[in-house]
């Protein structure tokens, strides 16, 4: 074997890490997690806005949006006017908002946060694995194609530290193509050390070209509203696999750009109007592919952003934060508390009310069926936004 072979053969391992399980129906008990990650640290505070409180337009006096405007799902609380889609899911108990979702001692480094929140730990504490892999042998029954799917991504995020049962793909549509041709070997000589690597890659080979062959098959069903250029993408590759009838418990895909520093209100509206297609794409697709009862849609970002507005018209690295969930699984309603504005941690950001882990942890026990889990030992205390 020529070194260049082999180091093709090695690159290609350690950017696509997966184990060859048989391909089987979707069965309808098996449920399905979708993260949709907010890039960047989405602002809360203008998402969910507290538009009753005075201190809000203080804070804010030009990039807070008028309550005019506001979506309102109370009287104190209401949406950002691009999240229409959200708004009226709320009104029908389809969407619950997991208000002031954060950790103590919060790092407002975007890598330092982003490592926190995939790989479950508190501030201090490091680990070289994701939460979800963590958790890896105990999701699924062992049949499934993969564990999980990363769409549009170059990095396993919750599943780091994964050395198999994980896809990544940073462009779907290339990544089958070009993974397809891997059998490149099986007639050639090569070295007993290298053997176990190349039989590894022959059945990748086989695994991808088998995904492949079933999802170019797949006619999705027409969705007009999809959310424009890569974002799209990840939704129909999502899809695709799973009208293909393959099951695959958890996929993630991403919404960046959410860092906004500067000239805030424009862009952030746009991202908002990002993430209430990403939700209504998915839930039409879902419901027409028929997984939609067994599907949970949950987003997390790496931090909020600061309740006062800085001198660019934009927001600073903050704290606090809001999400949803929405699904089959999903009881819609408001869970946990919204920050006060009024008592502020010494750096001017909003004090968390929801642990995150406790998420995470409701995710363990009501989704997979996880009981035992380290992160369910420690976080007794759910929200309780899941059946």
């Amino acid at each position: 074997m020529k070194r260049r072979d082999f180091l093709k053969t090695t690159l290609s391992l350690s950017a696509l890490c997966m184990l060859p399980f048989p391909v089987m129906a979707l069965a309808k008990e098996k449920k399905i997690l979708i993260l949709i990650e907010l890039k960047g640290g989405n602002d809360g505070l203008n998402t969910l806005i507290p538009f009753s409180d005075p201190l809000y337009t203080e804070l804010r006096p030009s990039i807070g949006i008028k309550e005019s405007e506001v979506l309102k799902l109370n009287s104190k609380l209401g949406f950002h006017p691009s999240l229409k889609f959200l708004h009226q899911s709320f009104k029908s108990n389809q969407l619950a908002i997991l208000q002031g979702v954060g950790y103590a001692n919060p790092n407002l480094s975007h890598f330092r946060s982003i490592d926190i929140w995939e790989t479950a730990t508190e501030s201090e504490e490091y680990s070289d694995q994701g939460w979800l892999q963590q958790l890896s042998s105990k999701i699924g029954d062992g049949k499934e194609l993969v564990k999980g799917i990363i769409v549009g991504d170059n990095a396993f995020g919750p599943f780091r530290g994964a050395t198999s049962e994980v896809l990544v793909m940073d462009n779907p549509k290339r990544f089958l193509r070009k993974n397809a041709k891997l059998n490149l070997y099986e007639n050639k000589q090569v070295l007993p050390s290298l053997k176990h690597i190349l039989d590894v890659e022959n059945s990748l080979s086989k695994t991808i070209e088998e995904l492949r062959t079933k999802t170019e098959k797949v006619e999705l069903p027409e969705m007009n509203d999809l959310p424009q250029d890569q974002v799209a993408g990840m939704i129909k590759a999502l899809l695709s696999v799973l009208a293909a009838g393959h099951h695959v418990p958890v996929f993630k895909i991403s919404i960046g750009g959410f860092d906004t520093h500067t000239e805030q209100l424009n862009q952030h509206a746009r991202l908002l109007s990002v993430l209430d297609q990403t939700f209504q794409s998915l839930e039409k697709g879902l419901k027409q592919i028929g997984v939609w009862k067994e599907s949970t849609l949950l987003t997390y970002s790496e931090f909020g952003r600061r309740p006062a507005e800085n001198g660019s018209r934009g927001t600073d690295h903050g704290t606090a934060n809001v999400h949803f969930a929405m699904g089959g699984t999903v009881r819609g309603g408001l869970y946990g508390k919204q920050p006060s504005l009024s008592n502020l941690d010494g750096e001017g950001n909003m004090k968390f009310t929801t642990d995150f882990k406790s998420i995470y942890s409701e995710v363990c026990q009501k989704i997979f069926k996880i009981s035992d889990a380290e992160i369910v030992k420690k976080n007794k205390k759910l929200p309780g936004f899941l059946t």
